[in-house]
Order: C-alpha cells, then sequence, then structure tokens
C-alpha cells in the first residue's frame, strides 16, 4: 500500500473517530518486540497507572500494536480488566489495535479466562474471530470498545504508518489539536525512529523506567549524557550494530535528536510512583510541550512532514531499525550435556550464570522470527521451558509464557525427574524433599513413580495429594479441550492443564519463586491458593520429623501463600462483594480434588481465613438470608420483609431453640413428679417425657447426616448437599470433633438408659430419676449452644471450652502424683485391714479410697486428724506423715502454681485468635441451620422435598449459571495480580 493510500485510510478512519464522539486524550502505547533479554517489571502497576489517567482523561483512545506480543497482551489485558471492574455504559476508553501484519486472535491472551461456549451462536462467534471479517465492519464501532484497523504487510513501512495516524489524531485539522501522548514500554532499537518521528511531531513521549530494552536505554541517556552507547546494547538488547554503516553513530544522532526535545520527554519509574503520579505527569508533559513547543528546539518543525516514499523507505529497510541487521551471536553455542539445578532464590538477571539459558533462548526468538517450521519451534520452546524451570528462572519462563509458547504434558515426567534426582549426590534440599514426597505416597510407593520421571507423575502428583489431604476420588470438571469447536478455547484448556501441572511440580519440589508466578496464571486462584497452602503445611508437618529447616521453609512458603489470599480477598471484596460470596460458596476442583472453598477452609481450621471480613460478610448474608444482618432489625422489620424472613435460618435458629426451651421446661415438670411405669404415667407426663426423647433423637439423627455428609435440604429437592469430596472416615472424624455432638451423643445415651429403667418397676425408680435428671443436665448445657451464635457469649463459651480441655490435659498428668501417693497411703495405714481393690458395686470400690486423700490435698485439705499431724496419733506411721507434707507441699506450692501460671498463659493465646476461634464456631452453626428446618421438621418432610417436582426452568438457571463461570474466574485473575502487584 503505498503512501497516498495510507492517508486516505489514516483520514477516513480518523473522520469515523470524531464524527462519533470527540477524545480528550490519546495514548499511543508502542514497544512489543522479541527482546532477548526478559526484565520481569510490574505489570499491574502499569495497567492500574494507564487505566487511571484514562479515566481522569475522560473520554479516552488507546493505541497498541495488537498483536501475540507482550506489550499489547497487558494492554488488551487492561482494557478487558476495566470493561469487567468499572461495567461502563457507553464505551469511554476505546482500545485501537494498530496490526503490522494479519493477526488471529485465537490464543492471543491465554492468561485471561476465556469465554466458554455456551450455545453454537456463541461458539460461531469465537470462531470466527480474526478469520475474514470485513475490514469496515471492524473498521470503527460507536458501541465497541475495541477496533482493528486492516493489517500492513511490510513491516518496514510500520513505523511511518503508525507515525502518520498519531501526528493525523493529534491534529485532525490545521486548526485543530488534541492531546496525545506516546507511552514506550520495553520496546527494541526499531522504536528509536518511531519516538524520534513523535518528538519531531511534536507529540510528547513518556518512557516506562525499569521495563528493559529501549526504555531503559532512553532513560539512562537522559539521567547520563556521556554514557557509553555501545557498552549498553549487549546488556539491554543482547545485540550489537555493524561498525561499517556507521549504524552506532546514527543511533547516537537520534538519541541527540530525542534528547533535544528534554520539554516532550520524561521517564515514569512504575516502583518508586503511583497511578496519580503518573496522571500527573502526563497532564504537565502535555501543557510543558504545548507552551514551548515554538520557543523550544525543534520550533522549526512542520505540521505536514515531508515524505519522501523512495528514500524513506530505503533507509527503513537499510538501517538498525529492522532486527535482521542487528548482528547477532552466529557461532554455534556448546550447549552442557547436564544442567544442574541451581535455585535462585533472591537475584537473578538474565545473564546469570551459565549462560546456557541465554543462548538457548536467542537460538529460540531467532528460529521464532525466521518463521522456522512450527515442530522445531515447538521442540526448542519445549526444551527451553524446561531449563528454565529447572533452574528456577522466572524472568525467562515469564517471557516464554508471555510469548504463548507450546506447551506440553509430557515434559511434566522429566521436571520430576531431573528435580528429584535418584543418585546420591543430590543436594540436601532435595534428599530432604524426596523422603518427604516418599512418606506423602505412603505404603503404596507413589513417589517411585515421581522419580523415575514416568509419563503419568502428573496423575500420580494428583493421588498422593488426595491422600495427603484425605479426600476421595473426583472427576475433573474441566472438560476436555476436544470437546470446544473454538481452536482459542481449546489452546486455553491446554495451557491450563499445564500450568496446574506445572504449579503442582512447583509445590513437590518446593520452587517457591516459580509457584508464586504460575500461580496468578492458573484459573480458580483463590480455591488454588488454598489447597496449595494446605498441601505446603500437611508437606511441613512431614519434613519435620526429619529436617527442621526445611519444615519452616515449607510452612513460611504457606504462610506467605495465605498472606497472598487475604489479600487477594480484600479486594474481591471491595470490588463484587456477589461475585465474591459466589466464589466462596461454589464447589470448586483443582487437582481433582473437589470442595466448596469456605468448607474446605472450615475443615482445614484456617481460622484467618474464615474469620476474614468477606467469609464473615458471606455468613451474615446466609445467617440473615440478605436481610441487614441485625437480630434487633431482623425482628423490628420481620413483617416488612417476611418472606425473606422466614427462609433466613437465623429465623429457624432461634425458632427452634424457642421449641427446644419449651420442651426442657416440658421434661423438667415431669421429672419433678413421682415417677412411675410408663402404663401408669398420665398422658400429659408422658408427652412432656417423650417430646425430650424425641427431640434428642431428631437431634442426634441430624448429628449423625451432619458428620456422614448427607442432609436433606430445604433449598432443593435433593436430599445430599455436598460441600467438600473428603474421604468418609475423615470427614466424619473432623466433624465429630464438636462439643456439641459429643453432648448429642450422651444425651441419646442417657434417653436409651431412662426409657429401659423406667421398664421394670421398683419402689423408688432412684436409678430412672438419676438418669432423667443427668438427661435434663445435659439438655441443658446442648441448649447453651443458643449463646454461641453471639461474640460476647460465644467467646466466653470458646475460653471455657479450650480451659476445659487444657484441664483435662493437666489431669492426665497429676494422676501419676496422686496415684502414687495414694497407693503408698493406703498400703501404710490400712496394711492390717488390706480389702479387695474391685469390692462389691463400683462405687465401694477401693479405687476410690486411694485417689481420695491425695486430691482433695491439692485444695489445701490436710486430713490432720487422720495423719496425726494436728495431734499426737502413734498409730500412724512418720513416714506416711513425711510424703504428706511433702505432697502438700509440692502439690500447693508447685503444682497448683504451675497450674495458674499455664493456664495464664493458655487463656493468652486463646484471647489473641478468640474472635476468629468464634467465626469458626459460628460458621459451623451457620451451615448446620442452613440446611434445617425449625424443630428438625426437615427430616419429617424429607419425602416430600424429594418427590418435588423440577422447575421447568432448571435449564434457564443452569445456562444463567454456566455464564457466571467466566466473571469469577476473570476476577480471581485480577484480584490474583494485585494481590502480588504484578
Amino acid at each position: 500500500m503505498d503512501r497516498n493510500n495510507w492517508r486516505k485510510q489514516i483520514k477516513s478512519f480518523v473522520t469515523k473517530v470524531y464524527s462519533k464522539s470527540q477524545p480528550n486524550m490519546i495514548f499511543s502505547v508502542i514497544g512489543d518486540s522479541d527482546n532477548l533479554i526478559p526484565k520481569p517489571w510490574p505489570k499491574s502497576r502499569f495497567q492500574q497507572s494507564l487505566t487511571y489517567a484514562a479515566k481522569a482523561a475522560g473520554n479516552c483512545l488507546i493505541l497498541s500494536k495488537g498483536e501475540p506480543l507482550k506489550v499489547s497482551k497487558i494492554v488488551r489485558e487492561m482494557m478487558e480488566e476495566y470493561i469487567y471492574l468499572e461495567k461502563p455504559a457507553r464505551p469511554n476508553l476505546r482500545l485501537i489495535s494498530v496490526p503490522s501484519k494479519p493477526v488471529e486472535d485465537t490464543g492471543l491472551y491465554f492468561d485471561l479466562p476465556e469465554v466458554l461456549e455456551f450455545d453454537e451462536n456463541q461458539s460461531n462467534r469465537d470462531e470466527g474471530q480474526g478469520q475474514g471479517k470485513d475490514e469496515e465492519a471492524e473498521f470503527y464501532a460507536d458501541d465497541s470498545f475495541f477496533c482493528k484497523l486492516p493489517a500492513r504487510t511490510a513491516d518496514e513501512d510500520y513505523i511511518d504508518f503508525r507515525a502518520e495516524l498519531e501526528r493525523t489524531l493529534e491534529r485532525p485539522t490545521f486548526e485543530e489539536r488534541n492531546a496525545l501522548v506516546l507511552i514506550l514500554v520495553e520496546g527494541d532499537l526499531s522504536a528509536v525512529d518511531h519516538v524520534k518521528l513523535a518528538t519531531e511531531n511534536g507529540i510528547p513521549v513518556v518512557f516506562m523506567k525499569g521495563t528493559g530494552g529501549l526504555a531503559d536505554l532512553i532513560t539512562i541517556a537522559m539521567e547520563d549524557s556521556n554514557m557509553e552507547i555501545r557498552t549498553l546494547l549487549p546488556v539491554l538488547f543482547g545485540i550489537e550494530l555493524d561498525d561499517t554503516d556507521h549504524e552506532i553513530e546514527t543511533l547516537e544522532e537520534s538519541l541527540k535528536t530525542i534528547l533535544e526535545r528534554s520539554y516532550l520527554i520524561d521517564h515514569f519509574d512504575l516502583v518508586e510512583k503511583n497511578e496519580e503520579q503518573f496522571a500527573a505527569l502526563v497532564g504537565e508533559l502535555v501543557q510543558k510541550s504545548r507552551l514551548l513547543e515554538n520557543t523550544g528546539p525543534s520550533k522549526n518543525h512542520t505540521l505536514e512532514p515531508n515524505w519522501d516514499t523512495k528514500n524513506k523507505a530505503r533507509n527503513r529497510k537499510s538501517s538498525y531499525a529492522m532486527a535482521d541487521k542487528w548482528t547477532w551471536e552466529k557461532k554455534p553455542w556448546r550447549m552442557a550435556e547436564t544442567l544442574e539445578t541451581l535455585d535462585f532464590k533472591t537475584f537473578s538477571s538474565p545473564f546469570s550464570l551459565p549462560l546456557d539459558l541465554f543462548f538457548r533462548f536467542s537460538k529460540f526468538l531467532e528460529l521464532k522470527r525466521n518463521k522456522t517450521s512450527s515442530e522445531q519451534v515447538e521442540k526448542g520452546a519445549q526444551e527451553l521451558l524446561k531449563i528454565a524451570l529447572l533452574t528456577n528462572r522466572t524472568d525467562y519462563l515469564e517471557a516464554l509464557l508471555d510469548l504463548n509458547v507450546p506447551l506440553s504434558l509430557d515434559v511434566i515426567g522429566e521436571l520430576y525427574k531431573c528435580a528429584l534426582p535418584v543418585d546420591g549426590t543430590e543436594k540436601n534440599d532435595s534428599s530432604g524433599m524426596r523422603w518427604v514426597l516418599m512418606e506423602m505416597g505412603g505404603k503404596h510407593k507413589l513417589a517411585k513413580h515421581l522419580f523415575e520421571g514416568e509419563k503419568d507423575c502428573h496423575e500420580v502428583a494428583q493421588k498422593m495429594c488426595k491422600r495427603l489431604l484425605n479426600y476421595k476420588k473426583t472427576e475433573i470438571d474441566v472438560h476436555s479441550s476436544s470437546i470446544y469447536k473454538s481452536k482459542r478455547m481449546r489452546e486455553y484448556v491446554n495451557r491450563q492443564d499445564f500450568l496446574q501441572a506445572v504449579l503442582l511440580w512447583s509445590l513437590l519440589t518446593h520452587r517457591t519463586d516459580i509457584a508464586t508466578l504460575v500461580w496468578r496464571r492458573v484459573k480458580s486462584q483463590l480455591y488454588t491458593g488454598l489447597v496449595s497452602a494446605l498441601i505446603l503445611k500437611k508437606m511441613s508437618s512431614i519434613a519435620k520429623l526429619k529436617d527442621e529447616k526445611l519444615a519452616m521453609k515449607l510452612k513460611e512458603q504457606a504462610k506467605d501463600l495465605r498472606g497472598r489470599i487475604l489479600s487477594m480477598m480484600d479486594n474481591l471484596y471491595q470490588t463484587d462483594e456477589t461475585l465474591a460470596f459466589e466464589i466462596l460458596d461454589e464447589v470448586d476442583v483443582v487437582w481433582t480434588i473437589e470442595a466448596k472453598p469456605l468448607s474446605f477452609v472450615y475443615e482445614s481450621k484456617m481460622y484467618d481465613i474464615i474469620a476474614h471480613p468477606c467469609s464473615v460478610g458471606l455468613m451474615n448474608k446466609i445467617w440473615f438470608n440478605g436481610l441487614i444482618p441485625s437480630g434487633t432489625r431482623f425482628c423490628t422489620d420481620f413483617l416488612k420483609q417476611y418472606r425473606e424472613a422466614v427462609r433466613a435460618p437465623f429465623f429457624h435458629f432461634v425458632l427452634h431453640y424457642i421449641f427446644f426451651g419449651f420442651i426442657l421446661l416440658m421434661y423438667g415438670y415431669a421429672v419433678l413428679t413421682p415417677l412411675k411405669t410408663y402404663d401408669k404415667t398420665p398422658l400429659l407426663l408422658l408427652v412432656c417425657e417423650f417430646a425430650l426423647y424425641g427431640w434428642t433423637c431428631l437431634d442426634f439423627l441430624n448429628d449423625i447426616a451432619s458428620v456422614v455428609g448427607v442432609m436433606p435440604t430445604r433449598a432443593n429437592c435433593s436430599c445430599t448437599s455436598v460441600d467438600t469430596k473428603r474421604k468418609a472416615g475423615y470427614k466424619f472424624l473432623s466433624r465429630l470433633n464438636d462439643m456439641w455432638k459429643v453432648l448429642g451423643l450422651v444425651c441419646v445415651l442417657l434417653t436409651v438408659a431412662t426409657v429401659f429403667s423406667r421398664l421394670k418397676p421398683t419402689e423408688t425408680f432412684k436409678m430412672a430419676t438419676r438418669f432423667c435428671a443427668l438427661l435434663l443436665l445435659f439438655s441443658f448445657l446442648r441448649y447453651m449452644r443458643i449463646f454461641v451464635i453471639y461474640q460476647l457469649t460465644g467467646i466466653t463459651f470458646i475460653f471455657l471450652k479450650h480451659m476445659l480441655l487444657h484441664l483435662v490435659q493437666f489431669l492426665f498428668t497429676i494422676a501419676f502424683f496422686v496415684l502414687g501417693v495414694g497407693v503408698f497411703i493406703e498400703a501404710i495405714v490400712h496394711q492390717e485391714n488390706q480389702l479387695e481393690l474391685f469390692p462389691g458395686v463400683w462405687y465401694e470400690w477401693r479405687i476410690w479410697r486411694i485417689i481420695y486423700y491425695p486430691y482433695y490435698q491439692y485444695y489445701g485439705e490436710v486430713f490432720d486428724g487422720d495423719f496425726g499431724i494436728k495431734k499426737s496419733n502413734d498409730e500412724v506411721d512418720w513416714s506416711v506423715k513425711a510424703v504428706v507434707a511433702i505432697h502438700i507441699m509440692v502439690g500447693n506450692l508447685l503444682i497448683v502454681n504451675l497450674i495458674i501460671a499455664l493456664f495464664t498463659t493458655k487463656y493468652e493465646k486463646v484471647h489473641e485468635k478468640s474472635a476468629l476461634i468464634w467465626q469458626y464456631e459460628r460458621y459451623h452453626v451457620i451451615q448446620d441451620f442452613r440446611h434445617r428446618l425449625f424443630a428438625n421438621l426437615h427430616f419429617l418432610i424429607c419425602c416430600c422435598l424429594a418427590m418435588r417436582a423440577k422447575s421447568g426452568k432448571h435449564n434457564d438457571k443452569v445456562r444463567k449459571e454456566l455464564k457466571r463461570i467466566r466473571e469469577r474466574q476473570i476476577i480471581q485473575y485480577i484480584m490474583a495480580g494485585r494481590s502480588l502487584g504484578k
């Protein structure tokens, strides 16, 4: 396309842009390149800064290259995040893609969750992206956030075309002028001409400092004009320019020309400054360039630059701006046959030794640039990716993932084999992890599959994780990539499978930096992070048996990951409360471990996660059914919102315990009357008794259903509510660890004993009365659960529970002292009157007299008359007096004071976590009554629930739910990036 056609096309485009709406600001982002020197930098900070400036400007246009390269992908992600989070009514921000060659959208933005194919029309739309579209249709659309110009075919003309487009957008007519700023991110040497043309046309330029490439080169030149440019090229670009064509001099002249227009250029430090400072810098630069354009060094530049088509094209094609003219390392580098798995934990640069990875990366880019066969490129990419993973080189790994390298699960087995060598030459860290994995594998020796690098390593690793966390096998809910029609969706699913496998590998081989990098890119970041944190915690407990140092490292990694999860939950809760609740309360699957994130947290006893404001907000929403989370407001507004109120678990909880309290009063009345056999008991008293018996049995049945995991729910017609897929035995033990369930078991046993004791007629029914009184006592203790739901009384019960457990543990310790002293006293004092140890009924056993004296001596009882201390008693042996004196001294001075000190320490520890533990206990109550009706009526109407006809709108609900999947995934992707600051 000649330059006249350029102008016609650009004029037509600009006319359409300004006919719809006049932009207040135009940002042109450049810098896409395949740089040999990858440099990680905070992408999220750049996205937030550019978004903030664009929103502050109002109606704004953003230009990018729109090809599958790093900078264009970052800008595209920024726009999609803006659209999703802000949900603007009209497109105030528009992204205009100006590609240099035809581009297909398949596989462009892998890390953003793809649109699922809900129907055939959606699939066709996905399949048709970038394939044979009408150029006029995508030229510009007023209701679209994205538009694309037709692609260029001549790379050497792209800079001139882009510069002409920018100049025309800035000056649509001679009398008009709009604010336009060029933003350089990274960039190779070809961008020098672009920046130079921009400054010649009076367009201000901002260089993003710290992103590497040309941006850093110009920033360094701005700070030190005497810097030797030649010395920076190998470090910043990995290339050299040819001296014969005087390209160094040409480059220096170009940089000098740019620096002479100092009023048009400035740099922004992504690390040191924030988005508000970026917006202020842009505003200052635009204003300064406007006021100084007629007095600055370039005051004589023309508004209509003279285009010399032949010379311009020839000069561009032969200049240093073309990548094929740069001097590369042509001599073949002799690669090492074996590469030691180094671990760069604190610092690594692209030139960190050994240099094998740098030369492999340059070779890969050369093959990719020369359009070599895809098989060779894929083979080189796989080998490079494997080395980057094994050497913990996150800079190269991030660059490869940004370049959309083809990924394959076949490399996973080799990664395990290389990271966990079998011979005895491995480092201590590796041997420690080998032992931990062998313990995780158990008697089946699953870890051997990992050490030998078999093809099914990922499946074996998943089995080991399920075994470690005690979860049963679950079918993967992620559909196979073969079922999708669009190529883009198939590639996305395959990439996610690989990233999940790499993340699990990095956890099992203790690669902290890689785990952090990959975690941000996988789907379901919140649940994946929770599972990963628990795996690391379990591995730490295993490693502690042998290697305390490794255990501390694993524990710190788990702690850091939980900190990122908490930060992510902060951002989720502040940004979109509804979706945050859905993420926490929806069943998800990672590594075939299926659970709701909040239920998983409860089973794992992650107090800090479950007490997070986001989790508490979800619990309040469930507890009050979306009403204002206040008991007082709930009661006062009950009649106004009775439909929502009667379905609230809080209402059923209160009504449940009102019935329970009434039944307890009835049973107390029955216990205070003389007991008789059932056939002689009045009907009213029978009703009072059996009401509590039936209530206790139904409560116990509810506890059993809760422990087993099967609950008849009032929310749907299903009789099964599955929050997690944990193994039944471990789920039983974890849910049995509940004081209220233990009290329920005791009440059921007392109920059975009471009923059977009443069947046999006696004169006094003394034993039956004891059982009835004990049942009433323990029922009152169960009724006290109503106080747990309130914070003040709930925390009090938490103290009682933990102190009681601590007391029981201590009693086991002092039992040996009590028995020892008691046996000594019994043997000496009653040596002439030796009786059987267990004579007669249980309350007449001799053991009670043995523990009687030493036990009560802890409470200050001396028994001076029995041991001849207060008055002379020659019958008492002197040794007994000595032992009693010593025991009283040790018991009162040491043991009692030790108990006080230990209880004080325990109190302080519990007090620090009392609010967290209370939220943990409260969650259990909420989950319990979430699936219950008051008075356990859900058991009585279970059959009705199961027989209820399914609604005809069920499929529509499923379709709407599926459409929410991408929203939940994309907000996790955004917030995970923000939690890392990358």
